[in-house]
């Protein structure tokens, strides 16, 4: 058994108790965000307001603290019973970009905070869980688009990951898609093989164009670029019809569906 831990949405649900929305010790508990954008979004559909989901403000203290005690609550009781868990992605699709190159952020949302959130949350996750594995996904930071404009905080959690000796990975396996190779992929294909790396198979992954063929993804296409060119340990396959029922366990037919 795999855990994710999904502080994050992408639908108008929001994942966090109803407290963190109440007390105003919180700050609102949430803050907005859009996934437009984002790869799984089918571009045929017409834009709703189910393309907005909710982030848990983690860059508030006392947000970050409730998050970091369900944590190690979590690690007492499963850690050593499963095979891993892993936050949800980096990512957080808030701001506005401007004409150059820059993004204004809500008032309420800092980015720096929020990426040293992610290292001080990945520092519990380790500590928490030392038998089964702990993973963090790591494919884009707020504020940061690499190569041009590195503010080394993709490559120092990275570093980070490294020193706690915890798995790396990320959502959107999508062979060599170019946004995705120049963010996490290129630093989860150098990652230590020694330590553990996992990739999810989103929605629409399979629906995206693989650059080097200039077709349609294939099951074969993510299993080349998982195995030969990222070195994963794991794929997690998301249920994403039809190609889940017509391609994933047409070729592997010993995925069994839950």
């Amino acid at each position: 058994m795999w855990i994710q831990l999904q502080e994050k949405s992408f639908t108008p649900r929001v994942n966090v108790p109803q407290y963190l929305l109440d007390d105003p010790i919180y700050q609102g508990g949430v803050l907005k965000q859009s996934m437009l954008s984002a790869p799984e979004r089918d571009p045929n559909k017409p834009v709703t307001d189910d393309e907005y989901g909710w982030s848990a403000k983690m860059w508030e203290p006392a947000v970050r603290a409730r998050y970091q005690q369900l944590v190690r609550q979590l690690g007492q009781e499963f850690d050593g019973k499963i095979a891993g868990i892993n936050f949800s992605e980096s990512s957080i699709d808030v701001g506005t970009e401007n004409a150059d190159g820059t993004t204004t952020f809500p008032s309420d949302f800092n980015p720096k905070a929020y990426i040293d959130a992610i290292g001080e949350n990945m520092q519990v996750l380790a500590e928490s869980f030392q038998h089964s594995t702990a993973m963090v996904y790591l494919n884009f930071l707020p504020d940061e688009w690499l190569p041009w404009n590195d503010k080394g905080h993709m490559r120092g959690l990275f570093a980070q990951a490294k020193a706690l000796n915890m798995g790396v990975g990320g959502p959107d396996l999508m062979p060599y898609r170019k946004g995705h190779m120049g963010q996490s992929y290129a630093f989860i294909k150098e990652y230590p093989a020694a330590l553990v790396k996992g990739m999810a198979v989103q929605d629409g992954n399979l629906r995206q164009i693989n650059p080097k063929t200039g077709k349609k993804n294939t099951v074969p296409d993510l299993l080349d670029f998982a195995q030969n060119y990222l070195g994963l340990d794991y794929i997690f396959w998301v249920e994403d019809e039809p190609y889940f029922t017509d391609e994933v366990l047409q070729q592997l037919p010993d995925i069994k569906a839950n």
